[in-house]
């Protein structure tokens, strides 16, 4: 548990940081937007770029890691669509709760694994990312069409 909290803890501290930088409005609120999409655009995709380029992926599983990942992705899926009735949401409010449902937080993903597990956790994580993000957008948008405001259609 040492590990874990040495690892996550100084990650948690800055979003806190930054969360608290932010309610202050202190540089400005324009300022966050400016860094988010400088960071979201720029530094993030530099990094997984970095890490994939100059890493052994030849010690990562992929094919077992992408069945992993996307099996239980599509699983998971499956099984929310299935109870969509059963929920009793409106098409709009249940397509942001599958949004809300699938997606996963990269940035703390990444930062964690390689926190916890080094170059191989940061390569790891990165593979996992580039398989699950296009996965995860289509289901999303699958799931935006099928329950869109222009009437119920199938996802596929």
């Amino acid at each position: 548990m040492e590990s874990i909290t040495g690892a996550l803890g100084p990650l948690f501290l800055l979003i806190l940081l930054g969360a608290a930088m932010g309610y202050g409005r202190w540089p400005s609120l324009d300022f966050w937007a400016q860094m988010e999409r400088f960071i979201y655009f720029v530094l993030f995709p530099a990094m997984l770029v970095g890490t994939l380029a100059t890493a052994d992926v030849s010690q990562v599983p992929v094919g077992r890691l992408a069945l992993a990942l996307l099996g239980a992705m599509a699983l998971f899926g499956l099984v929310l669509w299935h109870f969509r009735a059963w929920l009793q949401l409106s098409p709009a409010a249940f397509t942001s709760v599958f949004q809300g449902a699938v997606r996963f937080n990269t940035y703390v993903g990444v930062a964690g694994a390689a926190a916890l597990h080094g170059s191989l956790g940061a390569t790891t994580a990165a593979v996992a990312v580039a398989l699950m993000v296009p996965v995860v957008n289509v289901m999303c948008v699958a799931s935006f069409v099928a329950g869109g405001h222009a009437g119920s259609r199938k996802p596929g």
